[in-house]
């Protein structure tokens, strides 16, 4: 399994490197969500990240929405995400669509609060993937689950209004799918943006860098 691993592991690396630019379309990020799926969700980029000796997990250098208070408010939007990706070559960071205008004030003392949190910082694989990317509503979603939405929901959940809206990740994919269809960012589907932002911030990745040049010396290619 090991050495068919790391081939596998080093052909998906290649494929982000090589095709997730900033004017892929939306359509080849949705197929390609599913290599996405494989390397995070189901944890393929750490077996190989062990598979070749490294101890504990990659670092990725990110930014989140985990310090988002959803009760400041100073943060009355209805969405924002992360982003950090270029699309269509514009660099899109915290994009937000707000419920009303902002006075002078709050504009100067919002800057002051994310002045230091919107910096990128150095954190491990599994808290990259649990870490807030958008936010809809109050309702905080992870990176994860944004995977796991384009990868095997888009278009195409059903939601129990009964059910716990905050809590079931069902009633974040009825949330995204409903949230997608009324905004674009940066002329991208927004969802899809927040995909080509994960990937980005595992392309510019160093640990990341460091596994596939090592995968790429013991398959001697």
């Amino acid at each position: 399994m090991g050495s068919d691993l790391l081939a596998y592991i080093y052909e998906e690396l290649n494929y982000f490197q090589n095709e997730w630019k900033h004017d892929i379309s939306d359509i080849a990020i949705r197929r390609g969500s599913t290599s996405l799926r494989s390397l995070l969700h189901e944890d393929k980029l750490q077996l190989a990240w062990k598979e070749v000796g490294f101890e504990k997990q990659p670092r990725i250098l990110a930014t989140s929405l985990d310090y988002i208070n959803i009760n400041d408010p100073l943060y009355d939007f209805s969405f924002m995400q992360a982003g950090g990706a270029k699309t269509f070559g514009a660099e899109i960071k915290n994009a937000a669509v707000y419920n009303r205008a902002l006075s002078d004030k709050e504009i100067k003392e919002l800057y002051n609060k994310e002045k230091n949190e919107i910096e990128q910082k150095p954190i491990s694989l599994s808290e990259f993937k649990k870490s807030t990317c958008i936010i809809i509503n109050k309702i905080k979603i992870s990176r994860e689950e944004v995977i796991l939405y384009v990868g095997n929901k888009l278009g195409g959940s059903h939601f129990d209004e009964k059910r716990n809206i905050e809590k079931t990740i069902e009633a974040k994919f009825f949330i995204m799918d409903n949230y997608r269809k009324m905004i674009k960012i940066g002329n991208r589907d927004p969802i899809y943006l927040e995909l080509l932002s994960i990937v980005h911030y595992i392309q510019q990745s160093q640990d990341i860098h460091k596994l596939r040049k090592i995968i790429k010396d013991l398959l001697v290619l």
